[in-house]
């Protein structure tokens, strides 16, 4: 991905993460903001402050911006840290962090995601469940054309 584009992907979950989570009566630009600085200077530190779900938020983003892996194991959540691996996965390209999520339908999607970012559909092969594998196929089939 390419430089410029990579602060608007990291806004964007930030900001979708923000509205899933109910933080609807947060200070959204405030929280942007902190978010931002903590990227901006590659300190996940700065995130360690912020009360969740922000905290979840800050750490999957500054784990993008640096492509440390290691940030989304900070995240104590499960379903939040899944996600972490999920966003890493796609942005390297790299389906082998996928093995670190234990549940096996977010692990399929986290496949199916990267086969399809990728356009590998070789990646599918890891996914043992006839349907989902077929789904994933489908997608990163499509993403070839």
């Amino acid at each position: 991905m390419t430089a410029g584009k990579k602060p608007l992907l990291i806004l964007a979950i930030t900001i979708a993460t923000l509205a899933t989570t109910g933080c609807i009566c947060c200070n959204i630009s405030e929280n942007v903001n902190a978010i931002k600085q903590a990227v901006t200077n590659r300190n996940a530190e700065r995130c360690d402050k912020m009360e969740d779900p922000l905290r979840c938020a800050c750490y999957t983003s500054v784990a993008i911006s640096t492509e440390n892996l290691e940030i989304c194991n900070k995240i104590d959540e499960e379903d939040m840290r899944i996600g972490c691996y999920i966003s890493m996965a796609v942005e390297k390209e790299d389906a082998e962090i996928c093995d670190k999520i234990k549940n096996p339908d977010a692990r399929n999607t986290c496949i199916t995601q990267t086969a399809e970012r990728t356009k590998n559909p070789e990646l599918c092969n890891k996914i043992t469940q006839p349907t989902r594998r077929g789904e994933c196929l489908m997608g990163a089939n499509e993403s070839n054309q």
